[in-house]
């Protein structure tokens, strides 16, 4: 992926590692609006590194290779 990741997305993308199927609340770690937050949940789910199932998230495949490789 050539595409930059912004910091929020790598903080969801870990929590997501980490905690397969989170709600949006179990996400939003961080004090922005929640729209500032939805664009960055919206923009993962477009780039397809995360789906959204049931009003609950979880990693992709190609997700989960990415969240692996985040230093």
């Amino acid at each position: 992926m050539e595409t930059k990741i912004h910091d929020f997305q790598i903080s969801i993308l870990r929590e997501l590692l980490f905690k397969p199927g989170a709600r949006f609340r179990d996400l939003k770690k961080v004090d922005i609006t929640n729209d500032h937050f939805t664009f960055h949940i919206n923009r993962l789910v477009s780039e397809g590194l995360i789906i959204k199932s049931g009003g609950r998230y979880t990693l992709s495949d190609i997700g989960k290779e990415f969240a692996n490789r985040i230093d």
